[in-house]
Formats: C-alpha cells, sequence, structure tokens
C-alpha cells in the first residue's frame, strides 16, 4: 500500500486473463454444463456473501467481472472490478445507476432509489441463465431489439418476471435458447469486445475446490485491469 496527498494505492495479486464471458464465447452452444455453471455461480454466491456481511455492494456482477481458472475438475471462479462497489449498510437506499443489459436489474433504472444487495443477487441470477442457458438468454427471454433502450426495456424486465413462475420459465429448455434467431448476432457482438482483455481485481471465490457447502469467503485481490504496476487508486 502506498498513498499521496489525495489518493490511496493498493498492489493486487494477478489472478488471470480468462473471464466467464470469454469462456463462453469458446464452448459448444456458448454455455457451460449445467453443473459447472451452478457451482461457478455458487462460488460467485459465496464471495458476495462475504461482501455483504461487510456492508460492501459491489453492483457491477456480470460474465465479464468474473474470472476463471481451471483446478482439478472444476472451474475456479473468482468476482473482480470492484470500481463500482460502495459501502452500504443494510436497506440504505442508492440512487447512482450501475451496470447494463442484460445484467441490470430493473428497479436501478425505473426507481429513483433501490436497495444495493438485492440488485447483487440479481445480477448474479442473470449469470447464472447466461452461463446455463447460453449467451443472449436474457435477450432472448426479454425480446428486447439490438439497439434496445435501456428504460423501456427495464420495465419490460420487471413486468415479465413479476409473474409467478417466470424464474422457472427463463432457465426452461437453457439449451435451446442459444440455438434461437437473433442470439447468433448478440454472440458476435459480444466477440467483438470481449477478447484483448488484461488482468483483473479479485476477490477469492466462496469456498476451495472440492468444498460441498456454501460459505462466505476472505478477499483475495488481483492486479486491476489496464493499470500500470499493479496499483489502482481508490
Amino acid at each position: 500500500m502506498c498513498h499521496s496527498f489525495s489518493q490511496v494505492y493498493l498492489a493486487f495479486e494477478f489472478w488471470g486473463m480468462e473471464n466467464l464471458h470469454q469462456r463462453l464465447l469458446d464452448q459448444p452452444g456458448y454455455r457451460l454444463d449445467v453443473k459447472d455453471a451452478v457451482d461457478c455461480t455458487m462460488q460467485i454466491a459465496g464471495a458476495l456473501a462475504h461482501c455483504h456481511s461487510r456492508d460492501v455492494v459491489h453492483r457491477q456482477v456480470s460474465l465479464k467481472h468474473i474470472v476463471m481458472e481451471d483446478q482439478s475438475e472444476m472451474p475456479f471462479c473468482r468476482l473482480v472490478d470492484f470500481f463500482q462497489a460502495a459501502l452500504c449498510p443494510e436497506s440504505t437506499p442508492l440512487a447512482t445507476p450501475c451496470g447494463d443489459l442484460p445484467r441490470i436489474a430493473p428497479e436501478v433504472v425505473v426507481d429513483e432509489s433501490y436497495v444495493a444487495k438485492p440488485v447483487d443477487c440479481w445480477s448474479l441470477g442473470v449469470v447464472l441463465l447466461e452461463a446455463a442457458g447460453g449467451l443472449g438468454s436474457m435477450r432472448q427471454v426479454v425480446g428486447w431489439p439490438e439497439e434496445a433502450e435501456l428504460e423501456p426495456t427495464a420495465r419490460r424486465i420487471k413486468n415479465i418476471f413479476s409473474g409467478e413462475g417466470s424464474h422457472a420459465r427463463a432457465l426452461d429448455g437453457h439449451g435451446r435458447r442459444s440455438q434461437r434467431a437473433g442470439a447468433g448476432q448478440s454472440i458476435r457482438t459480444a466477440r467483438a469486445d470481449s477478447h484483448g482483455s488484461g488482468g483483473h481485481v479479485c476477490v477469492a471465490p466462496l469456498k476451495a475446490p472440492g468444498s460441498g457447502s456454501l460459505r462466505p469467503a476472505p478477499w483475495r485481490l488481483g492486479r486491476p485491469r489496464g493499470l500500470e504496476r499493479g496499483r489502482t487508486p481508490l
């Protein structure tokens, strides 16, 4: 750690080059095996549980902010890039919008304020949908156009997922969803802006490889992307 009169700098451990979004682009159907998708989601759920227990909210949970590393028979995942994170005590409302489609929670866009911890959980649910169902799954469920405006799309998402059984229907048929019309274009667009990224700021997984239980994990941080000498201003 070092600091100036106006900023504090932390040097973080480097934890790899491949994020979950890039991993999906190299998989058949642009998705993971269901078991691996659920396991990755549970690992990140543990990282969020650790953060939330300390009133830290991430606000940018997405495929691109999950770093993948292969260890033994299952992928080892870490939550990264805390540039939009905030200290937010329980039930304290926030008003600053963070995120974009497909993983932004609708209340972040359509409401005057939102509670940040449930927003993190919503985004993690979208990660599961995209990882298990294939890239473009959320777009296929909701049906927004290529150049969708954020606010009307968020209202549509809110209406669709307010219905009973909507979450189960979204996950139903996950293996076929990435094959439907429209998904291909979103995947090609995603591929264009996903490669060539550098390292990531990392938070530890929820559990060690082979562990069978969900538990909050201590932080383990790595070098942020695109910053010289592994230093990030806070």
